[in-house]
């Protein structure tokens, strides 16, 4: 089976990339279950779409489990579509080739039945991402992109070499124990020269 490395490879195997950037201030938002979190932020705009509340994401969100602690696209694409009622596999990696963390890849036939109902919600994800930290900036959301795969190869592991170190010997256990027995040895003599001194002055 040929490997897909671009966005033609992706779409004629069926697939489509997803993308999720410019989360520049925090975690993007998904919908509030109000079974398992309070809201961060309520927006009127999404009131009539059911999607009034929102919530801060977190890995551990995801179903079935995520990818660890850390954000990882394919992840924030399932939870999202799950709170939304709807069903869209998202994996991070295909054919052994891992996607960068802002990407995904999403069946094209499961993504055209939800992307309309998706896209719509996004737009409100992102009024309520700008109403909870101010100012203009909201992460963007792209489909059909060109897929970036992480070179493994790429990365330079960690030699397995013992660091060296210097050792500097300043001063032996032998060497001081030497030391203390040639002061040793001067105490001894002193005396037995100070008796022959104080000898020979009484004798003279």
């Amino acid at each position: 089976m040929a490997v897909a490395r671009t966005l033609e490879q992706f779409q004629a195997r069926g697939y489509t990339v997803l993308t999720v950037q410019s989360c520049r201030r925090g975690l993007p938002l998904v919908p509030t279950d109000a079974t398992m979190e309070a809201a961060t932020v309520s927006i009127s705009a999404g009131k009539s779409a059911g999607l009034e509340h929102w919530t801060r994401f977190s890995p551990d969100m995801a179903p079935h489990g995520g990818e660890g602690s850390r954000f990882c696209v394919s992840d924030y694409v399932r939870t999202f579509a799950s709170r939304l009622g709807l069903e869209l596999a998202a994996c991070n990696s295909m054919d052994g080739q891992r996607l960068v963390p802002y990407q995904c890849v999403v069946d094209r036939k499961e993504w055209e039945a939800v992307k309309d109902r998706f896209v719509e919600a996004f737009l409100l994800q992102k009024k309520a991402y700008r109403r909870a930290n101010g100012g203009s900036t909201a992460p963007s959301f792209h489909a059909d992109v060109q897929p970036r795969v992480l070179d493994v190869a790429a990365v330079e592991p960690k030699s397995l070499k013992a660091p060296s170190h210097r050792v500097v010997v300043r001063r032996t256990f032998l060497e001081v124990e030497e030391e203390e027995e040639m002061m040793v040895a001067r105490q001894v003599r002193r005396p037995k020269t100070t008796g022959i001194v104080e000898f020979a002055v009484l004798a003279f």
